[in-house]
């Protein structure tokens, strides 16, 4: 009797963790990721680009060198170069779950945008959807095209570096990054927070947020988690906490995790991790609190079906 008791208990807490609502990467870039332009050529450089999921294979990854106006990549621009991810170990492209590509270095042909100054940004998409971005770095130079017919005239030459995609303070997140929720309870995990500079950070703030849009800056903050400060060339490891969540108003959002740094000058956006997921929040919901995204709604129902069932069927054995 006790066996079938476990199996029981077994199965729910399975159906509870898949149905929980979780935040993770596709495909996520980390590191420093760098471009640099020779003529008509640009070679990327990443040190890594990791499936983060555990149930979901990707489809043949691209990478795009994207050139906007605004600071935020879903803003009016040209995708001036774009090529498919390729190495003799992996010639489609594709990531498992938990797979990776280390220290890739990829070419494409340059298209020079029109004449301008513009923010760089690199972002990882999956075939067929090219232009949705799994996951994006901004670097922290911009771009000055001042004649699109002679690539001599741009200040991203051969051997010059355009960046790397960490931000001006040397301060990152790093690793996985993910958040999970119940009704009025929050969890964010971050494998790793990095300060890469010479000297000490101000205060670090780590804040949940919901988007309508991929990209935006006008949201809604539903938590906060405060780090405190990083000496110089430190790092905090295996960020596991819980805190309060606070329910947006009803509707469909992207999440966002965002690194603050406050300090004497003011506060400022130091790293930012965009999920490609939705969430949609209703005021049906009686809880009051968190929402569950619709797809898992429902997978918790059936879950609950199959376990009321379950248990009459190890009640004939009991």
């Amino acid at each position: 009797m006790n066996v079938y008791k476990y199996l029981y208990i077994f199965v729910l807490l399975i159906c509870l963790v898949y149905t929980a609502p979780v935040f993770s990467g596709v495909a996520d870039i980390s590191g420093n990721p760098s471009y640099s332009i020779s003529g008509r050529t640009v070679t990327l450089r990443v040190d890594r680009i990791m499936n983060n999921t555990n149930n979901r294979t990707t489809g043949s990854l691209y990478l795009t060198l994207r050139m906007t106006q605004g600071s935020s990549p879903s803003t009016a621009g040209y995708n001036v170069a774009r090529t498919s991810i390729s190495i003799p170990d992996n010639t489609t492209g594709q990531l498992y779950p938990g797979e990776s590509f280390v220290n890739l270095v990829q070419s494409a042909t340059f298209s020079p945008p029109a004449n301008g100054t513009y923010y760089v940004h690199l972002y990882v998409s999956e075939y067929p959807e090219l232009n949705t971005s799994l996951d994006y770095v901004t670097f922290p130079k911009t771009y000055t095209s001042t004649n699109n017919s002679d690539d001599s005239n741009n200040p991203v030459d051969s051997g010059d570096d355009g960046g790397d995609a960490s931000n001006n303070s040397g301060v990152s997140m790093s690793g996985t990054v993910s958040i999970t929720w119940t009704d009025s309870e929050i969890r964010i995990l971050i494998d790793r927070v990095i300060n890469s500079r010479n000297s000490s950070t101000g205060v670090l703030v780590i804040e949940a947020w919901m988007f309508r849009q991929i990209g935006d800056t006008n949201g809604y903050k539903v938590a906060s988690l405060n780090l405190g400060s990083l000496s110089a060339n430190s790092r905090i490891s295996g960020i596991s906490e819980i805190v309060d969540f606070i329910r947006p108003p009803d509707g469909t959002y992207y999440a966002s995790v965002i690194l603050q740094e406050r300090n004497s000058s003011g506060e400022y956006v130091v790293d930012r991790k965009d999920f490609t997921t939705t969430e949609t929040f209703s005021s049906g919901d009686d809880s009051g609190g968190g929402g569950q995204l619709s797809y898992h709604f429902i997978m918790l129902l059936l879950a609950i079906v199959f376990l009321v069932n379950l248990r009459k069927i190890l009640y004939r054995f009991i």
